[in-house]
């Protein structure tokens, strides 16, 4: 493709982008900044450091990586892979069920990790002070 058609294309998709930021201001937004997350994000980063056991955070595995330093699965990426089945791969939800904590994130478009899946899974939610009003919700193991 010449440079003058990769130009012309990018041109369309800047367009494009900022006539649907124009029409739904508030959905924009929404999809620009707060697909994964919002401003308690690195609270949940010093949280997610504190916590004893495995952690995991399927929706976002920058948090278990940049608070404990673990390398662990993204849903999205996992679901992707395995071109988006009815359920989800065994093997996602045996690496969810060995870890003691799980950080749900309820971002606006799409929640894979549901509030069921996690019950079933033997976590339960636990209320943090510190995640009161945000997107991120700390489960627990026993």
């Amino acid at each position: 493709m010449s440079i003058g058609r990769r130009l012309a294309a990018s041109a369309i998709l800047v367009v494009m982008l900022l006539a649907f930021a124009a029409r739904r201001p508030g959905e924009a937004v929404a999809a620009f900044v707060s697909v994964h997350g919002d401003a308690s994000y690195h609270d949940v980063v010093a949280l997610a450091r504190t916590l004893p056991g495995p952690v995991r955070c399927p929706e976002d595995p920058t948090i278990p990586l940049l608070a404990r330093g673990e390398l662990t699965r993204s849903l999205y990426f996992e679901m992707d892979a395995a071109y988006w089945p009815a359920r989800l791969p065994a093997y996602v939800d045996d690496e969810i069920a060995a870890a003691r904590h799980v950080i749900q994130v309820n971002g606006p478009f799409q929640r894979l990790l549901t509030d069921e899946w996690l019950s079933r899974l033997g976590f339960g939610a636990v209320p943090d002070r510190t995640l009161e009003r945000s997107v991120y919700r700390l489960w627990t193991k026993d």
